[in-house]
């Protein structure tokens, strides 16, 4: 995980999480400001038509199989128009508005992503669909074309979101690499490494890729890229020591070991075989 990789070492689900509180504390701590505009873009994130799905499922599916066999989507619009619409106009619902208030509070203080999000469609289609029914019925239609269309604004603005292909091809990758598609794996790292050749993930893909093919030096030498950029990474130095000594080059392996900084017992034990080798 992200936090492993900073952190340098495992971490369980507990130190995770704390490991996150910290960074966001100190993030607040430092940089007021900032983190109170990321806080509103992502209250204008809860409404907007973007569907930014944390898992990256949609984009793995494509790349692993060129295809997606849906139908166009307008994504959230239709859900963030209608919330929107019933968040302002509906009648004696407050409870229903204090549910939605409170819900996208929460939901700030995590992510805007689809699976989250998709929670409160039922609420705010039910709430936007009374919304436009009571206006009609008392043929208040300036009132709700006036509110549709800042609706369809705050829906519609355009976030910029970085690009994510690298994670993307990052965990196609990785899946193929499980299913031993070494071929599959190759020809999606390929690009993407072309496209981000410093990407420390893509280049640890590279590695296991290349160790599964029994090319040990260049797996090494893709681990140790992997390690030259992301120097907390958990596994690239154990990685490339443990390719070098597959290569028969022991004690540039145990070279690579003895940059990790706090060993686990399995880092340890190779550590101490190498050892033994090139100090004995």
């Amino acid at each position: 995980t992200h936090a492993e990789t900073m952190a340098g070492q495992h971490l369980s689900g507990a130190e995770s999480s704390r490991w996150w509180r910290d960074q966001a504390r100190a993030f607040w701590r430092n940089h007021p400001f900032t983190a109170t505009m990321l806080t509103a873009k992502k209250g204008l994130l809860f409404w907007n038509h973007r569907d930014v799905d944390d898992l990256r499922l949609v984009e793995q599916f494509r790349l692993l199989t060129g295809r997606f066999p849906i139908p166009p989507w307008p994504d959230f619009l239709p859900i963030g128009l209608l919330g929107l619409i019933g968040l302002s106009l509906v009648r004696n619902e407050n409870r229903m508005r204090v549910m939605v208030l409170a819900g996208m509070l929460g939901l700030i203080l995590f992510f805007i992503t689809a699976r989250y999000r998709l929670t409160f469609a039922p609420v705010l289609l039910a709430m936007g669909a009374a919304a436009v029914s009571q206006r009609m019925a008392a043929r208040q239609y300036r009132s709700l074309a006036v509110c549709t269309v800042l609706a369809a604004l705050v829906a519609w603005l355009p976030f910029t979101i970085p690009s994510q292909a690298s994670v993307d091809a990052y965990n196609a990758s990785l899946q193929l690499l499980q299913q031993n598609q070494l071929e599959a794996a190759e020809a999606i790292l390929a690009p993407a490494l072309s496209a981000d050749p410093d990407n420390p993930n893509l280049n640890h893909a590279l590695g296991s890729l290349r160790f599964q093919q029994e090319r040990y030096t260049e797996a090494a030498a893709a681990f140790q890229r992997c390690a030259d950029r992301e120097p907390n990474h958990p596994n690239a130095r154990f990685n490339q020591g443990l390719s070098l000594a597959r290569a028969g080059l022991l004690c540039e392996g145990l070279a690579a070991l003895r940059a990790i900084p706090n060993p686990s017992d399995k880092e340890a034990d190779l550590l101490e075989a190498l050892a033994q080798h090139c100090d004995g």
